[in-house]
């Protein structure tokens, strides 16, 4: 397994993932419009890392990356508690700081310029 690249898919999970415990689902949401190339890339992380192939998926106003494996799962919950969304996130040790917070970057993050001085 790749740390970076591990990194970086929890940092997209963080972003705009969900992890349902029924199904043994892991679920990434994007823009319909935008976000087709970036989970082609992101599928391409799973595939190499897990050797699992996940579904993009169409769906009413957005994008999905979807992931149906136990194992996967098993792997992710280690760093995530699941059933409750979490009001608080914190970088799982033993990970790649720069590389988590880029998928957070990636999913949630922007920047603007403005010429108000703080």
């Amino acid at each position: 397994m790749n740390l970076e690249e591990i990194s970086e898919f929890i940092g997209v999970i963080i972003g705009d993932g969900n992890i349902w415990a029924k199904k043994y689902e892991i679920m990434v949401a994007g823009d319909k419009s935008k976000d087709r190339a970036y989970f082609e890339y992101l599928s391409g992380i799973v595939i190499r890392n897990f050797g699992y192939t996940p579904h993009i998926r169409y769906r009413t106003g957005g994008l999905y990356l979807v992931i149906r494996s136990k194992n996967i799962f098993t792997f992710m919950s280690q760093y995530f508690p699941t059933g409750k969304r979490a009001i608080n996130v914190f970088i799982p040790e033993g990970l790649s700081n720069k590389t988590v917070l880029r998928g957070v970057f990636d999913t949630d993050g922007s920047i603007f310029f403005s010429k108000n001085q703080v």
